[in-house]
């Protein structure tokens, strides 16, 4: 029996980067001024603790892990010295960070399962 092999067309990311509301599934993308961006993507596979993105994405893009419910566009990351690549989610009016830890990725990989 031979199975055709399909390349991978999308990208891997972890599934706690996911922000899922009643309007799809989004990530949080974090731009080069530290601004949010909550972009729409298509979901692949599921690898467990990464899924598959097959739209929405083009690689590279830093990706917030584990947002907050109240994360929303344009609100600023903040990074400290300490938490080095560890952003903490603050609202552009200017809150208080929330306690909830965020941390983004440094890019968007290609699928290799």
């Amino acid at each position: 029996v031979a199975l055709p092999l399909v390349a991978s067309r999308g990208f891997a990311i972890p599934n706690n980067a996911l922000v899922i509301r009643g309007d799809g599934v989004r990530v949080a993308v974090v731009d080069a001024k530290n601004h949010v961006h909550l972009k729409s993507i298509q979901l692949g596979r599921n690898y467990g603790v990464n899924v598959e993105v097959v739209d929405g994405l083009v690689g590279g893009e830093r990706l917030v892990l584990n947002p907050p419910d109240s994360l929303v566009d344009a609100d600023e990351v903040s990074f400290s010295a300490a938490d080095g690549d560890k952003p903490v989610a603050a609202t552009a009016a200017g809150k208080a960070s929330t306690e909830a830890r965020t941390k983004a990725t440094t890019q968007a990989t290609k699928e290799a399962p």
